[in-house]
């Protein structure tokens, strides 16, 4: 596990907000859009049909 000392960050960092289970948030989730219409509109644009997409920004 990754502390936060190791990047000079104050302890709580990294401490959850809450203890629960993960699968909880994860079964009510849905499709969720982080990014404006135009900036969507712009990276749909430029993908290629059968292109690759390598996502940064996913649940983890």
């Amino acid at each position: 596990m990754i502390e936060a000392s190791e990047f000079g960050l104050p302890a709580p960092t990294f401490d959850r907000r809450d203890d629960s289970d993960d699968l909880g948030f994860c079964a009510r989730l849905g499709l969720v859009t982080l990014s404006n219409k135009v900036a969507v509109a712009a990276l749909t644009s430029s993908i290629v049909a059968g292109g690759q997409v390598l996502d940064l920004v996913s649940i983890w």
